[in-house]
Formats: C-alpha cells, sequence, structure tokens
C-alpha cells in the first residue's frame, strides 16, 4: 500500500461530489478532481489517473510499483484490473472476449546470430526482463532462406512501456540503478572469463550454465542499452547507465561465438547445422548424438525460419503465423525514395558512391573513400569503418558504437535512418550531409 497519509474521507466525499455535481463539463471535471488529489497526495501525482473510484474511496492506495505497472498498461474489466495486459489470460479467465484489433510489430534489429542467440533473447525478453522493468509480451524472429541474419521485430508501444517504467522506476524506485548494477556485474563475471579466453566450456553441462547466466546477465543490459537514451532522465542516471553499456559493448555478440566453437570443436558433425539448433537439442546431445530425421528437419531451417514469441515456425508460413497471435507486420513503401533522414551522430558533409554491407563477409569488399551503409556496426566493422568517407546505419542512437566510433574518426555519420540499406544500393551517388541529419541520391 502506498504509505503516506490516508487520504481524508471528509475531503475524498467532497472531491466525488464535485465530480458528480458537475459531471455535464466532462473532460472539465477529471481535471478538478484530479487537481484535489494532487494536492492531498502530492508524491503520486503523476499516477492519479490511474486510481479507481473504490480505492479513492477507501483511501486504499496501491503501492507505487503497482501505480507505476498500471501507468504503462493495464485493462479494466469485471471491476478489476490486469496490469500484465495479457488478454488471452483475461478471455480465458472470464470467458469473455475482448475486442482488440491486430498489433502491429516493426522490424527494429538485424543481426547475424545464430537460432541458439534468439532463444538467449527471447528468454531474456518474454520471462525474465520482468523483474527488473516489464516482461515483453511479443517478440518476433524471421531468418530469411540462406540468410545469415536474422530480422527482429518489436511493438513499438511496446518498447515505448517498457522505457517508461525504467524511466518511472529510476524517478520513484530508490537504488534501481544500483538493483540493475548488481545483477549486470553479478552475471557478467560469469560468462566474461569465457569472452576473454581464460576458460573455455568443455562440455554441454557448462554451456547450461553459461546460457542461463546470459539470459540473466542479458536483462540489465538491456536496460543499461535503453537508458542512456531516455532524455527525460537526469545526466547523472543516463551515464551510470552508460558506464554499464561502455564496460561491455564492444562483448556483447561474443556470446554467440562461444556457443559456435564450442559445437564446431566438440560436435563438428553440426558444423552445417549450428546457426540453426535450438537451446533443446543442443543441450540433448549431453545425452545422445541428433538422429538423421532430426538432422533432417533441423537443416530445414536452413531455407528460413521464424521465432515468434517463443515458438519456432517455418518461414513460408509468416503471416498465418502472425495472424494466429494477432500480429501484423508494418508494412512501409520506400519504393522510388530520393531522400532519407535521420539522427546525426557526427558532423560533415560527403558526395560518394554507397557500399551496401549486409553481413560481415561484405565488409572486406568497400573501397576506401566510399560510403559504408549497413544496419549496425561492430567490432568488427572499424577497418571499414576506417576506410569509409561516410557511414549510414538504419539502427542505433547517440551512445551506438556506430555513433560512438564515428565520432573518434570524425567521420560523417547519420544514424536510424531504420530504412537506409532498403533504399540505397550499391554505386549510387549521394550527398550525405550530416549537418543537418539528410541523405541525398544525386
Amino acid at each position: 500500500m502506498y504509505d503516506d497519509k490516508e487520504l481524508d474521507k471528509e475531503k475524498v466525499e467532497g472531491i466525488l461530489k464535485l465530480r458528480d455535481d458537475t459531471e455535464v463539463l466532462a473532460g472539465g471535471t477529471d481535471a478538478v478532481t484530479r487537481k484535489s488529489l494532487v494536492e492531498i497526495y502530492p508524491k503520486i501525482k503523476d499516477f492519479i489517473h490511474v486510481l479507481t473510484i473504490k480505492e479513492i474511496k477507501s483511501g486504499k492506495i496501491p503501492s507505487i510499483d503497482e501505480l507505476i505497472k498500471r501507468d504503462n498498461r493495464y485493462t479494466y474489466t469485471k471491476n478489476q484490473i490486469f496490469t500484465d495486459n495479457d488478454f488471452r489470460d483475461i478471455e480465458k479467465k472470464y470467458n469473455i472476449k475482448l475486442e482488440r484489433t491486430d498489433t502491429q510489430i516493426e522490424k527494429t534489429y538485424s543481426r547475424e546470430h545464430s537460432l541458439f542467440y534468439c532463444y538467449v533473447w527471447t528468454e531474456s525478453n518474454l520471462k525474465d526482463i520482468g523483474e527488473l522493468a516489464l516482461d515483453i509480451k511479443n517478440l518476433i524472429f524471421t531468418r530469411k532462406p540462406n540468410d545469415p541474419k536474422i530480422s527482429v521485430y518489436y511493438d513499438k508501444k511496446e518498447l515505448d512501456s517498457v522505457n517508461k517504467v525504467i524511466e518511472n522506476k529510476i524517478n520513484f524506485e530508490k537504488g534501481y540503478l544500483e538493483k540493475v548494477e548488481k545483477v549486470f556485474y553479478e552475471y557478467w563475471k560469469d560468462i566474461f572469463p569465457y569472452i576473454e579466453g581464460k576458460k573455455e566450456i568443455k562440455n554441454i553441462s557448462e554451456l547450461k550454465k553459461f546460457y542461463k547466466s546470459w539470459i540473466k546477465w542479458w536483462s540489465p543490459m538491456a536496460v543499461s542499452m535503453v537508458t542512456p537514451n531516455i532524455s527525460s532522465l537526469s545526466k547523472k542516471h543516463r551515464n551510470q547507465a552508460l558506464k554499464m553499456r561502455e564496460d561491455t559493448q564492444e562483448f556483447s555478440d561474443d556470446g554467440d561465438r562461444i556457443f559456435t566453437n564450442f559445437i564446431n570443436k566438440y560436435y563438428p558433425e553440426y558444423k552445417e547445422i549450428v546457426s540453426v539448433l535450438k537451446p533443446e537439442e543442443v543441450f540433448l546431445l549431453d545425452k545422445r548424438k541428433l538422429n538423421n530425421k532430426e538432422i533432417i528437419e533441423i537443416k530445414k531451417r536452413l531455407d528460413g525460419y521464424t521465432l515468434i514469441n517463443g515458438k519456432l515456425c517455418k518461414y513460408e508460413t509468416l503471416d498465418d503465423d502472425l495472424e494466429k497471435e494477432r500480429l501484423c507486420i508494418k508494412k512501409v513503401n520506400v519504393k522510388g525514395t530520393k531522400s532519407i533522414k535521420g539522427q546525426i551522430a557526427c558532423k560533415g558533409k560527403v558526395k560518394g558512391k554507397i557500399r551496401l554491407i549486409l553481413n560481415k563477409n561484405q565488409i572486406k569488399t568497400l573501397q576506401k573513400g566510399e560510403i559504408l551503409v549497413t544496419s549496425m556496426t561492430s567490432p568488427d566493422y572499424i577497418t571499414a569503418m576506417k576506410k569509409a568517407s561516410a557511414i549510414i546505419t538504419d539502427e542505433g542512437g547517440l551512445t551506438s558504437h556506430a555513433a560512438i566510433v564515428a565520432r573518434e574518426l570524425n567521420k560523417p555519420c547519420i544514424i536510424g535512418t531504420k530504412f537506409a540499406t532498403e533504399i540505397l544500393k550499391n554505386g549510387d551517388n549521394v550527398e550525405v550531409d550530416a549537418d543537418k541529419g539528410n541523405i541525398v541520391i544525386l
């Protein structure tokens, strides 16, 4: 319960009477009610709008943590508030059908990672991160046929909700970032010895422990990744999160390398399918080898797959599988686009030819003076970034790898364009105006 004074009964009755007497004023009524309650309860002024009449009348105000959850999303039905907002649970429990529209998801990231890595990401987002922020309800991965890259889709509104929860917890929950730091470094010390090469995974049992620590570390890592970009937070809090991020950012993809190296060394017969193995299939190797039938089924994933909220599906049935989950991919028409806008990471103006880098194998194709266009960068891209005359990415913020390295190299850089890799083609002549954040095809 909220631990300030109880609501004064006479004041509450007066507020509610005022509401009843002035109901004709509609929106103005809520404003009067809110202002009065804010005066009584200044500590929860940002959450007055998620209180119920019953709570106001009784004076039994929920905890700050509960109010934070409500502020981000809730469903109100049968005189109850559900903060997880999972309509499927509500419909099942009360045998009702809630009116709803399909949730739009949009491509947020592109990465060269294994299916094993996707499961780590999924386990953290759907089941673990709620301990620090808010569990994600919808997370989708797609891999096209014979493409080493995965595309990651989120519900933008849901990501905004997670950011809002983090912001509220930092502002209202004392010691929240210290708690995040504690979990972050607790599990980082378990996985970093493998990353720096002081330890090597030698058996499945050891891999299982690494996998569990990786998931537990992923959650605070995700908090540290988004917090520096929440502009409403104090510089102190953003820098505190940025410190965690900077300590580990260049190693964040190494978990996949460690897993892949383990399989290639100790189970070389599965080298061809290492990128499409599920964790449960890998852990099974502790007891027996995969049989021919299982291997044939696994190889089919090389022709594409989707991972929808933890459920593995075929790529060719993507639309139908999304429909079952009441999801749809946001469609964006970029045909004929001649100009692109993004966020300025490092100022400068350059004219030149585009070199599109869609995977790490293409990095060596970039020639000195060309303009690097890619989804995002990582330490593998440093050589290409040094040779490039400018850098353009689909993803990232001001504290992303591309932005930081571009500033160190003093290279014009525009980040967060979303669609540069879909619009620009190899050899395109463009002007990069990183003073204004514009790219124009000449």
